[in-house]
């Protein structure tokens, strides 16, 4: 299985996450701007707040975006500080939609209250009116069929005032009836004053949060893109060539002369021949356009330890490309397994030298 991803995928995953991201800080800034403007009464200052909180919602995002996509060692310094600036941002805004919440459940608490005090009073404005018509009816009932002019007068201008009375007890449950129907059971009513704040500030927050999450994985994903495209991890196979000389430059050591070897013993032992090291032949390896193969494979025939740690410093790459170069050194002999490491198999010239001498 190979160690990445094609690059399609990456940035087909990279997309769908930065789409997932922005829908989710599109929604909480809109939170965030309505609880600068809830906050502020001056008409003026709200457009000003409403402006700076998508600032800061844009920062936000930018920055953990920009830090995830940013090399970690090459810049940890920026990126520390662009996610310092990020968190401090989210903390301004979960202390903000704290804020606003507060305010807007209190509003809301009022609102119902004065709702409440609303049906009550038509309650018992209803009732008593209706008690009142009651009476006035029956009591200019009586009036009416009094003998008496002036009592059947007043029995009609009682009738008058209990059907006035009815009238407005007609319109006043009507309003009762339209109060009643708009009522309905919040999170206030259900979760209490505290349970429906911490609800909604949670809400808030862990939508912020989602929203930087998914900007974060794609800013890692166009990051491990790039690298992917930068060190390929699969080195080009190409045709074996005739077999060359590893040390083609150097095929015999000069003649060492006896008085620079063994000064005291110059008059007693003969004088050193040429010693003519043998070359080792290396079956073929891939042509030159792999820079790190043969980087690698000069630095094991120069002495290096062909340890993961010691190749990934010589050449960077992966963990997986080290191994594949360990691989190719193996397979031509250059190195040979000692336990779970390897180790150098090829005498270095100068060692050989100095055996020599």
């Amino acid at each position: 299985m190979p160690p990445h991803l094609s690059p399609q995928i990456y940035k087909a995953l990279a997309a769908v996450s930065a789409c997932i991201g922005l829908s989710f800080s599109a929604v909480t800034g809109h939170f965030f701007v309505l609880g600068l403007q809830r906050m502020e009464p001056n008409e003026t200052a709200r457009d000003a707040l409403a402006i700076a909180g998508l600032l800061m919602i844009a920062a936000e995002v930018a920055a953990f975006f920009i830090a995830a996509l940013l090399p970690i060692k090459i810049m940890r310094s920026l990126r520390w500080l662009l996610l310092g600036m990020g968190l401090l941002l989210v903390i301004f805004e979960a202390v903000t939609v704290f804020a606003t919440q507060q305010v807007l459940v209190q509003s809301s608490e009022a609102s119902r209250a004065g709702t409440q005090a609303r049906i009550d009073y038509l309650h018992s404005s209803i009732s008593k009116a209706q008690q009142s018509a009651i009476a006035m009816r029956q009591t200019a009932q009586e009036q009416v069929g009094s003998r008496f002019i002036n009592q059947r007068q007043d029995g009609a201008q009682l009738l008058q005032s209990a059907q006035a009375l009815e009238a407005q007890a007609d319109a006043q449950a009507l309003e009762l009836a339209r109060l009643l129907a708009q009522q309905q059971h919040t999170l206030a009513q259900a979760l209490g004053h505290h349970g429906v704040l911490a609800y909604s500030t949670a809400r808030a927050v862990l939508m912020s949060i989602t929203g930087l999450v998914m900007m974060s994985t794609a800013g890692v994903l166009l990051r491990a893109n790039c690298a992917n495209r930068a060190v390929p991890d699969t080195v080009p196979t190409v045709p074996a060539q005739s077999k060359t000389t590893v040390l083609s430059s150097v095929e015999t050591v000069p003649t060492v002369p006896a008085s620079t070897v063994l000064p005291e013993a110059q008059q007693h032992s003969p004088v050193l021949e040429p010693v003519a090291v043998p070359a080792t032949e290396i079956p073929s390896t891939p042509t030159a356009t792999d820079q790190r193969y043969a980087k690698v494979r000069a630095a094991v025939l120069g002495g290096m330890s062909p340890s993961v740690r010691a190749i990934q410093e010589l050449v960077g790459g992966s963990t997986g490309t080290a191994r594949e170069l360990q691989a190719k050194l193996l397979a031509i002999g250059l190195i040979e397994k000692s336990g779970k490491s390897y180790k150098s198999a090829h005498t270095p010239l100068s060692q050989r030298f100095q055996e020599r001498i």
